[in-house]
């Protein structure tokens, strides 16, 4: 449900060149934010709000080099977790100066089935260590060639707040190389404009409007949009997003961002 939801937020991304052409550096978050969702679950006719999301950045030095340290975790509430338990925790270490990922590192707990994942970018050799364990099966080891543009998919996240977007014209699309299970992929976004969207408190947002539509399977529906609205300023934070999934259809609201 958490990785779920990070899929989700994974779509305000617009227009994708150079990173250092593109970036709008040290105005979109800084260290000490911290957003905080709620997730609702459609079963029928019933909204039921099933699990909360929380992302936070911090700042810290590795060898003597400035990093972001962004963490995410989520969890199902604990009355449903008779239905599907999660307990979801990724991190992720960025170069500030370069916005490129240093380290990334996730834990899972999803129903049955836990994930171990973690990938190491060296950006000497252009490669990607990673590291992968299913239900604390043996670690199995690889390597990835490490491209120019790749992410791990939490700072893929941040990195969509910090894009430029001030030539970004509707229906204009864009593919975002991603890593995941410890493979690459990559996303197709379309950029809809603008729309004021309402979070659950009533108050209205004017936001920008993503979507994309990712591969069948998984908990997603295949053919359908997952669509995301995110405030149209200079901090892009994601308001609201929406989804069709196999059991239902699910929607997340901000609750609270600090700073």
């Amino acid at each position: 449900m958490r990785k779920h939801i990070l899929w989700l937020l994974l779509t305000c991304f617009c227009t994708l060149t150079r990173a250092e052409d593109k970036m709008q550096r040290h105005k979109a978050f800084r260290a000490g934010e911290v957003l905080t969702y709620d997730a609702y679950y459609n079963l029928g006719m019933l909204w039921v709000h099933a699990a909360e999301v929380r992302f936070a950045v911090g700042q810290k030095s590795i060898a003597g080099v400035p990093v972001y340290a962004f963490e995410a975790s989520g969890k199902s509430l604990e009355k449903y977790d008779w239905f599907f338990k999660v307990r979801d925790e990724f991190k992720s270490y960025v170069n500030i100066e370069k916005f490129a990922p240093v380290y990334a590192e996730k834990r899972t707990e999803e129903g049955k089935l836990t994930v171990y994942e973690s990938y190491t970018f060296d950006a000497t050799e252009k490669q990607i260590l990673t590291a992968v364990s299913r239900n604390n099966e043996a670690i199995r080891r690889d390597t990835l060639p490490l491209k120019e543009g790749s992410f791990d998919i939490l700072t893929g996240v941040y990195y969509c707040r910090i894009m430029n977007l001030d030539n970004c014209k509707v229906n204009d699309k864009i593919q975002v190389r991603l890593l995941m299970d410890a493979k690459p992929f990559v996303l197709n976004v379309r950029y809809l404009g603008k729309e004021s969207v309402k979070d659950r408190a009533n108050r209205s947002y004017r936001c920008l409007k993503f979507s994309t539509r990712p591969m069948a399977g998984s908990v997603f529906k295949g053919g359908e949009d997952v669509v995301v609205w995110v405030t149209d300023d200079e901090r892009r934070i994601p308001i609201l997003v929406e989804a069709k999934i196999l059991i239902g259809s699910v929607k997340a609201y901000l609750n609270k961002a600090e700073y």
